[in-house]
């Protein structure tokens, strides 16, 4: 399908069944994702070709979760569930795989960073962690603690601050806490801090060396966002 600018792809809290569950792959063009809250719009993400949408009603049969809108020209595919075909292939556990992989796969499609990266190398980012729930200004660390770990933003936003000033946020697809893993010796330069409710994929201390070495080209590029 042709989708014009502004066009609601999705509504929050539809019911996903019969023709309406269905997912949504994003061929070209670009949406915003928002969740409405407390009768209150929240933003979320943006997505860019290519793109899986949808994909939660769609293996899980649940109402769709939120408010997806056009802000380009989109051309879209539209692929409705079968129950006969996915039905006996797709528990429980699978489903949540996919869905991880589809989140995190979304996020780095945004990033400036991880877009030139070759997709073997995200295909191991993508398994290399796990995926935490925050909620609004929830800390993810404090500075000058020791680390443990260094995270992709999937969706949402996180606030970095130093000696409490604002340095940065970080929005999805960005990468952060690896300055600590890489060169300050293990310790915290500022503190994290939730935006809004937030996913973030979680990659621990031993994860990250061993992604590392495993893909010397995502190695040689994270340290110079490091040093950066």
């Amino acid at each position: 399908y042709k989708i014009p600018i502004d066009y609601l792809l999705t509504k929050q809290g539809s019911i996903s069944q019969g023709l309406n569950r269905h997912l949504i792959v994003l061929i070209q063009g670009q949406v915003a994702i928002y969740k409405n809250e407390n009768n209150k719009k929240q933003f979320l993400s943006i997505a860019q070709a290519p793109a899986v949408l949808a994909e939660s009603s769609f293996l899980l049969g649940t109402p769709k979760s939120a408010d997806v809108i056009a802000t380009q020209a989109c051309f879209v595919l539209s692929v409705p569930y079968d129950e006969a075909l996915l039905g006996p292939l797709i528990n429980q556990n699978k489903a949540n795989e996919l869905l991880k992989r589809f989140w995190i796969q979304n996020a780095l499609t945004t990033s400036d960073f991880f877009k030139n990266i070759p997709s073997d190398c995200l295909d191991a980012l993508t398994f290399s962690g796990q995926i935490l729930s925050l909620e609004d200004n929830q800390t993810l660390f404090k500075q000058n603690e020791p680390s443990h770990a260094a995270y992709l933003v999937i969706q949402g936003h996180v606030r970095i601050t130093q000696n409490n000033n604002l340095i940065a946020q970080m929005n999805q697809g960005s990468f952060f806490g690896e300055v600590s893993l890489t060169i300050t010796n293990g310790l915290r330069t500022a503190t994290a801090t939730s935006l809004g409710k937030t996913l973030v994929l979680e990659i621990t201390r031993e994860n990250f060396y061993h992604l590392l070495g495993q893909n010397l080209f995502l190695a040689k590029e994270i340290q110079t966002l490091a040093q950066q």
